[in-house]
């Protein structure tokens, strides 16, 4: 029979950070962009958003007055800062707007910005 090695917490960190934090409320839609211009970064924040347990629908590269951020942002589509907190879980430190958008069928977009450190496991 084989037998684990390890610690408790080595484990819970394999865990997915959706797993180790309370359950959501609802459903939470997220757009992720790159704003800051780091090669891979919106990728990378797509997987760890969803590794927080956020519906990610789509990400690519902001454009216009979006593009060029040095601080990530995460901006409030809906007026409901649900799913808030698990960006900052995942990403880091960010600011964040209240910036309504019907015409975005999300409920929060995550600006990337330069500031983002990508993890070694997800460079590209």
């Amino acid at each position: 029979m084989a037998c684990a090695t390890g610690s408790t917490a080595a484990i819970e960190a394999a865990a997915p950070l959706a797993a180790r934090l309370d359950p959501l409320p609802r459903r939470v839609t997220v757009e992720v962009l790159n704003s800051g211009k780091v090669v891979g970064a919106a990728r990378a924040g797509t997987v760890l958003l969803r590794d927080a347990g956020l519906d990610v629908v789509s990400y690519g590269t902001a454009g216009g007055p979006q593009s060029g951020r040095v601080r990530s942002q995460v901006l409030v589509r809906r007026r409901d800062t649900t799913g808030v907190g698990r960006v900052v879980a995942a990403i880091g430190r960010v600011d964040i707007l209240d910036a309504p958008d019907s015409t975005r069928l999300v409920d929060l977009t995550v600006l990337i910005g330069k500031d983002f450190v990508l993890p070694a496991t997800l460079r590209p």
